[in-house]
């Protein structure tokens, strides 16, 4: 599973957060909910992949489990489409009591261009709008946007990408402190390595690292061919 670590930020106030709070919060969720590339069309034409994503949702709160579902439908040999859909339960902020649900959204593209390959090594471009709805202090959407470089060595395949994240966050207005907006963006940039190996023709397990100057997280995912 994916495994976010953020550090606590000291508020200005107490119950109140500031800019930096939101914004460091915000991309470490973001990054967790990003899987290692997909399978390609020789794997399957249609692919599910399963990784749950562990990730803290504001200062104090334990890590929670969001379990992911990634679709990918290969329309023609070079371009596919691509969901993902996420569901799970976290508590609220400090103060309030219960649990309320965490919900992902993804959608986007996946292109292959004919050119551009280093040796082994063929280029993808991956365009992903993401969304999640349900965070305790917070909402967040964001514009995905990587170039990759794949290689299937027998039966494991290697791939590394550069990735852009544009973030909006929406932080809600009985914890943010003064001088905060309704509306923060930020941009993040990671580099994503991954590894996966065929178990089976329809079954491909793959491990995953992503490194930024501010965080290093990883994590698992399983591909099942449809």
């Amino acid at each position: 599973m994916v495994l976010v670590i953020g550090a606590p930020l000291i508020a200005r106030s107490p119950g109140l957060r500031d800019r930096s709070y939101f914004l460091s919060f915000a991309e470490k969720v973001s990054t967790a909910m990003i899987p290692a590339p997909l399978p390609r069309g020789e794997f399957a034409p249609v692919t599910a992949t399963f990784y749950p994503v562990a990730y803290r949702p504001h200062a104090g709160s334990g890590l929670q489990i969001l379990p992911v579902i990634g679709l990918q439908w290969w329309v023609s040999p070079n371009l596919a489409v691509i969901g993902g859909l996420g569901s799970g339960l976290t508590p609220q902020d400090a103060g309030l009591m219960g649990q309320q649900v965490v919900q992902l959204l993804r959608i986007g593209l996946r292109y292959l261009p004919g050119s551009f390959t280093l040796g082994p090594l063929t280029p993808e471009i991956t365009f992903v709008q993401n969304r999640i709805e349900g965070l305790p202090e917070y909402g967040l959407k964001w514009n995905e946007v990587s170039w990759a470089y794949g290689a299937k060595i027998g039966s494991v395949n290697v791939a590394g990408a550069l990735v852009l994240m544009f973030q909006s966050v929406f932080p809600r207005s009985e914890v943010r402190a003064a001088g905060v907006s309704g509306k923060l963006e930020a941009t993040t940039r990671f580099f994503l390595l991954s590894a996966g190996y065929d178990v089976f023709r329809w079954l491909r397990l793959s491990v995953q690292a992503k490194v930024n100057p501010d965080f290093i997280t990883g994590g698992v995912q399983l591909s099942l061919a449809i």
